[in-house]
């Protein structure tokens, strides 16, 4: 099994982070992640994580989910679209034994292509040909009305296309298969939605991109250069967070360092990211 793999359980749900990669894209990162952190602060912060610069490395937490009748993919990585060293899902997961066929069920939080990029290759084909493939409405019907975006111009013209007449519109809190539901996380997208596994008494909440790096945790006001809707991400954050530690679920955050996984705990005006499943 690859180092990109890492397998866990919620309850009697088998589970796998897999990791489509990690790469230096972003020179000086933190300035994008942090866009309103005042600088001697966010220095601060960087070197109470043992980060000397502003350089964070991209990482991206792709969901496996096997279910007694379901093999359930979350999300799909750059599908080496972007970078030699992303691209790695399907390597990752032909690692345990899963091949792209084997996937029937692909849920796509948003839009962003580093979420959605994989779903195809350059002239269409659909990398997961035998997948129900799953999207929030909220989110579909949001990127059908954009004509020009220069940050999404790839997604537009090829990939949102790509799966246009087959895409199942859910709601926001729809759930997928058993035991597997999405709730609504808005304003890093208008439609983002994160991932609930609950099997057993046990659960995992897949937050997805409502936290980029730990370092928001501490400091929820933070918000970055892609959260389209600043003020509706702070709220999210701060609803999802106060759940998650409410809960003790165990939390995955799709850009954290691999496997992404740890538990939230109340911290004063903040939370406290600890990592480890």
């Amino acid at each position: 099994m690859s180092s990109g793999v890492y397998p866990f359980k919620v309850g009697s749900i088998e589970c796998a982070v897999v990791s489509d990669g990690t790469a230096n894209l972003i020179p000086n990162a933190a300035e994008i992640l942090f866009q309103n952190a005042p600088p001697e602060e966010r220095d601060q912060a960087l070197r109470s994580h043992g980060i000397p610069g502003l350089d964070i490395p991209y990482r991206a937490n792709c969901l496996y989910i096997r279910t007694p009748e379901h093999q359930v993919l979350v999300d799909t990585g750059f599908g080496g679209a972007v970078h030699p060293d992303m691209g790695k899902l399907v390597g990752n997961l032909g690692s345990m034994g899963v091949q792209p066929e084997d996937i029937d069920t692909l849920i796509i939080t948003h839009a962003h292509g580093d979420h959605i990029m994989g779903v195809c290759d350059a002239t269409g084909k659909l990398t997961f040909p035998n997948a129900r493939h799953v999207m929030g409405k909220t989110e579909w019907d949001y990127w059908q009305g954009v004509t020009e975006n220069a940050f999404m111009e790839a997604v537009l013209k090829i990939y949102l296309p790509a799966i246009k007449d087959r895409v199942e519109l859910v709601a926001d809190d729809a759930e997928i298969v058993a035991g597997v539901k999405l709730f609504a996380a808005p304003g890093h997208t208008p439609g983002h939605v994160g991932v609930s596994v609950t099997s057993d008494g046990a659960e995992l909440l897949h937050i997805v991109d409502t936290v980029l790096d730990p370092i928001q945790m501490e400091h929820p006001d933070w918000v970055s250069m892609p959260d389209m809707l600043k003020d509706q991400v702070v709220e999210t954050r701060h609803q999802v967070l106060a759940r998650a530690a409410a809960s003790g679920a165990l939390v995955l955050a799709y850009h954290f360092a691999f496997p992404g996984l740890g538990h939230v705990l109340a911290d004063g005006a903040g939370w406290k990211w600890v990592a480890g499943s």
